[in-house]
């Protein structure tokens, strides 16, 4: 399982941005007691793979241009602050790389 959660992600671990009396939230711990592998992601991380799904009738030109394959792309929007990740394509494995970048 996979949980998309607001804030830097270390080893697994988030410590949430906009929640300073919450724990850390650890996805090791977590899968030792559901009895499951648990992989916590940045938030923007995990909407920014979703930016791989969208057909052209999902988008909205914001500025022509040349769209360029495997150019990277970006996912921004507010929330606790402003939300940032990208997505460069890895040619060894043929796919987009989702990349934090708080």
């Amino acid at each position: 399982a996979a949980f998309a959660i607001a804030g830097p992600v270390f080893d697994n671990t988030v410590k949430f941005t906009n929640l300073e009396s919450w724990p850390e939230v650890c996805g090791h711990t977590l899968g030792k007691e559901f009895g499951f592998r648990v992989e916590i992601i940045n938030d923007f991380v995990g909407l920014s793979q979703g930016l791989v799904t969208l057909e052209e009738k999902d988008t909205m030109v914001l500025q022509k241009g040349q769209q360029m394959e495997g150019s990277p792309k970006m996912c921004i929007g507010a929330g606790t602050g402003l939300g940032e990740a990208y997505l460069t394509f890895n040619a060894d494995i043929g796919q987009y790389e989702a990349w934090a970048s708080e």
